[in-house]
C-alpha cells in the first residue's frame, strides 16, 4: 500500500493562513497539468486552472509567477524539485487537499469470509515481523539513493512525503 498526499502549494510569504480550497482567492490562477483529475476540481470550485502540459511546467508556472497556486502531489513535488533544484526554493506547502492511499486487492470468485479473515490476519503478523521490517528498511534505504523523494513506512503503508499526523 502506499500513501500521497495531494496539495496546494504557494509561494513562500505568499498567505499562509489558507487551509482549504475554498478559502483561497475568487481571482486564483492554479497551476495543474493538462487533463489530469485536479484540473476538473480546480474548475468546479469556480479557479482559473493554468494547464500545463508536465508538471514541470506547472511547478515552473507558479515559480515564476505565471500562476498563484499549485496543485499537485507531495512525492510529485518532490521529484520535480530534484531536477529543478534551486527553483523550489520559494515555493511552499500551503495545505493538504487530501490523502490517497492505493491499496492491493486480491480477489478470488467465491472468496470464503473464512479466507478473508485469514489473509487479514496474514497479513497482520507479517507487517508485525522482523522479515517485514527488514525488507522495509531495506527497499526505502535503496530507494532513497535513488531520489530525492520522501519516503516513510506508517502501519505498513509507504508514505510518499512526510507522514502527516
Amino acid at each position: 500500500m502506499t500513501q500521497n498526499a495531494y496539495s496546494v502549494f504557494s509561494k513562500r510569504g505568499s498567505n499562509t493562513d489558507i487551509s482549504s480550497l475554498n478559502e483561497l482567492p475568487a481571482s486564483s490562477r492554479i497551476a495543474v497539468l493538462r487533463g489530469d483529475f485536479r484540473q476538473e476540481i480546480i474548475k468546479k470550485a469556480g479557479y482559473w486552472a493554468v494547464p500545463k502540459n508536465s508538471w514541470k511546467s506547472a511547478v515552473l508556472a507558479l515559480e515564476s509567477g505565471r500562476a498563484d497556486y499549485l496543485f499537485f502531489s507531495d512525492g510529485g513535488m518532490d521529484i520535480v524539485c530534484d531536477d529543478l533544484g534551486d527553483k523550489c526554493n520559494s515555493i511552499t506547502k500551503l495545505f493538504t487537499y487530501q490523502k490517497a492511499t492505493t491499496y492491493l486487492a486480491v480477489s478470488k470468485k467465491g472468496t470464503t469470509p473464512e479466507l478473508v479473515e485469514k489473509l487479514i490476519e496474514a497479513s497482520i503478523a507479517f507487517k508485525q515481523s522482523n522479515q517485514y521490517k527488514h525488507l522495509t528498511e531495506r527497499w526505502l534505504a535503496d530507494y532513497a539513493t535513488r531520489t530525492s523523494l520522501s519516503l516513510t513506512e506508517d502501519e505498513g503503508v509507504i508514505v510518499f512525503g512526510q507522514t502527516e499526523y
